[in-house]
């Protein structure tokens, strides 16, 4: 039925574009002209509908570029970008296109926002921002040059930071909470009936903006030359152990900063196993869930003020295709509710939720500087998973309330670990629909005939990914 439906208003529209052609033939002459500056040739259901859009919006080069499919890299094809002048070219030509698509289409991910969100408050700014960042890759001439591929570079730099403010996990989730304060009184997470909508839409949003992020950073980071163990923000030997004690540490001291007490946190197994990852990535995970173990066991002997802690361990296990880190605590456990609502964005079991206590200051006029809490704004397992995820691994929780929880971050060999990025869209709004695969270049677009990738330091700051060297 679904499907009927689609078809019907692809019949609709195709009709009234060529309606309009026929009375507008110097317009539509125009609009194939326009088109063929920047466009591999679309599919037949796509083109009436940028007929229809107008030309020069923001609203028209979203609709356009989301009709194409993205293209996820291998991060052994990513080591070698920064080789010599003719792969860092190609790879360029490549990113120029693939940044347009993934901009488009992480806009696209914010218009099948609830209530009319996408239009209001941050988000209608986020998605005008993306609008703009395309039409600056437009007019940006497809490297074929080092000194092109310069220019180029200027341009990466400027949207890179645009996109670490548009697409800041804080800025937007706040944006969100002050969308969902008039539909809740509960202002410490998102109103259950709308829960699941919101992360549908955030979770591809998020994960394509970690992808762009990423991308761009390998690239610029690469340009500046190699660092020994490195290839561009990927460290090719990265150690997990190391990060884990790293992570242990910082988990450590939040937890003795807010409850006073902390477990021991052992780390164990295979420690000298090594693949190539981005640190600053794999830190953010490993802390998350460290955090997240030291609070359960400290809240659970809470009145046992002279018994040892039982240890949170964190057990390193090498795999057929990567590792496995399994992080296990003897803490509170979560409920079946608790495990359902587990990776919903802004859920979080923590009673005072920074989210709370901002809204607060925010309302008595007494703005304080932000700093690290150890729980309560919802979205450090939800990211971590989304990260994970993203680098072709996995983030499982297992937990009984009462008993305690174990985490395993699955984590792939370079080898077979690939970008994971959102396959289509889960909704299908007006003039925002996505094909399902994408045609070859025509020869009147040849500066795209690259878009196939021809081969083949991070940072973390608040809930924030920028992507780092594995």
């Amino acid at each position: 039925m679904f499907a009927s439906v689609v078809r019907n208003q692809g019949q609709r529209l195709a009709a009234r574009a060529s309606c309009f052609a026929k009375h507008n033939p110097v317009v539509c002459n125009s609009a194939r002209s326009h088109r063929s500056l920047f466009l591999p040739r679309a599919k037949a259901h796509i083109v009436s509908q940028r007929l229809i859009a107008p030309l020069n919006s923001s609203h028209a080069r979203i609709t356009r570029w989301s009709s194409y499919q993205s293209s996820p890299l291998k991060l052994r094809e990513l080591c070698t970008v920064g080789l010599n002048d003719q792969h860092r070219l190609r790879h360029s030509s490549f990113l120029r296109r693939e940044l347009c698509v993934r901009l488009a289409q992480s806009a696209a991910q914010l218009q099948c926002l609830p209530h009319g969100w996408a239009k209001q408050g941050v988000f209608r700014k986020i998605i005008d921002l993306h609008g703009d960042l395309i039409q600056a890759l437009e007019k940006c001439a497809s490297p074929e040059t080092v000194a092109q591929d310069d220019k180029f570079a200027d341009v990466l730099e400027y949207i890179c930071k645009d996109l670490k403010t548009a697409g800041k996990v804080s800025t937007t989730l706040q944006g969100l909470q002050e969308l969902t304060a008039d539909l809740n009184d509960q202002a410490a997470s998102v109103p259950l009936q709308v829960s699941s909508q919101v992360n549908q839409v955030l979770l591809p949003f998020f994960t394509l903006m970690t992808g762009m992020q990423f991308l761009i950073q390998h690239y610029m980071e690469s340009r500046q030359g190699r660092r020994l163990g490195f290839s561009g923000i990927l460290q090719l030997n990265c150690c997990p152990s190391t990060i884990a004690r790293t992570a242990a540490h910082d988990s450590s001291s939040l937890c003795k900063s807010a409850l006073g007490r902390v477990p021991e946190i052992i780390v164990k197994g295979d420690v000298c196993t090594t693949l190539t990852y981005v640190p600053a990535v794999l830190q953010y995970i490993l802390t998350e869930i460290l955090k997240n173990a030291c609070r359960a066991v400290v809240e659970r002997h809470i009145h046992c003020q002279d018994d040892e802690l039982p240890a949170v361990i964190c057990n390193i296990e090498s795999s057929a295709n990567g590792l496995v880190i399994k992080i296990s605590d003897r803490g509170c456990g979560m409920s079946t509710q608790q495990v359902e609502r587990m990776w919903d964005f802004m859920y979080t079991t923590c009673k005072h939720s920074p989210w709370t206590c901002a809204k607060t200051v925010q309302a008595r006029d007494k703005p304080k500087p932000q700093s690290k809490v150890l729980a309560g704004y919802g979205v450090g397992l939800s990211l971590s998973r989304m990260y994970a995820q993203y680098f072709g691994g996995d983030l499982v929780v297992s937990s009984k309330e009462g008993h305690g929880t174990e985490v395993c971050v699955h984590l792939c060999h370079s080898a077979v670990c690939e970008e994971v990025l959102p396959e289509k869209f889960l909704f299908d709004p007006p003039l925002l629909r996505c094909s399902s695969k994408e045609e070859a270049p025509s020869k009147e677009n040849e500066e795209f005939a690259h878009w196939e990738h021809p081969l083949v330091r991070s940072h973390v700051e608040d809930a924030t990914v920028t992507c780092s060297p594995m």
